[in-house]
């Protein structure tokens, strides 16, 4: 008896750790909200018609990790990646409505955490990028909504060291895919033996 008592609370339980991943969020003015679900899709509402919602980004090899809603409601920063295979930003334009489309993305167009691990490793010299296991992480956007900070870690090894990059922030463009270093940056980038 006592057993049949338990079992719902352990199915429960269960249930529970697996929705873990998913997550909601709104805009900055609070117009829009966003949520993913099993950790693949990711989707858009107005948040006084939460019934009314529609698919921004839809991935099955990957994990979608996080989202940021520019000022302007008219940007989506997507984090998503594999916990191997690093994470990386999409970005997704608003088209109208609850229409968003991916601005770059292309094979042409550069990967923000190939650019930002290049970035880190140039502050310190180091002119290849040889980190892997990179994670970027969209943290805000500007008020004018043209530029979001991202947080990068990463390891990886160059001239035979061990390259260590940890919460090392930059300002990421998605239209001109251009990125700056922070002036006071809180992340490090550091460099130790085998």
């Amino acid at each position: 008896m006592k057993t049949l008592f338990w079992l719902p609370m352990v199915v429960c339980a269960l249930v529970v750790t697996a929705m873990a991943g998913d997550f909601t969020g709104k805009s900055p003015d609070g117009k829009l909200a966003f949520g993913s679900k099993n950790e693949k899709e990711l989707y858009v509402w107005f948040a006084d018609r939460p019934n009314e919602k529609a698919l921004v980004f839809r991935e099955d090899a990957v994990f979608v990790q996080t989202a940021v809603i520019s000022p302007d409601n008219n940007w989506i920063a997507v984090e998503h990646g594999g916990s191997s295979l690093g994470h990386t930003v999409a970005f997704f334009r608003r088209v109208k409505g609850l229409e968003f489309q991916q601005a770059g993305g292309g094979e042409k167009d550069p990967d923000p955490v190939e650019q930002a691990g290049s970035l880190a490793l140039l502050s310190i010299g180091i002119k290849e990028n040889t980190l892997d296991h990179s994670y970027l992480h969209p943290i805000a956007w500007s008020a004018d909504s043209k530029w979001l900070t991202v947080s990068l870690g990463a390891k990886g090894k160059a001239n035979g060291k061990i390259v260590t990059v940890a919460d090392w922030r930059s300002r990421y463009n998605p239209l001109s895919h251009e990125l700056k270093t922070l002036k006071s940056n809180p992340g490090k980038v550091e460099v130790s033996g085998n």
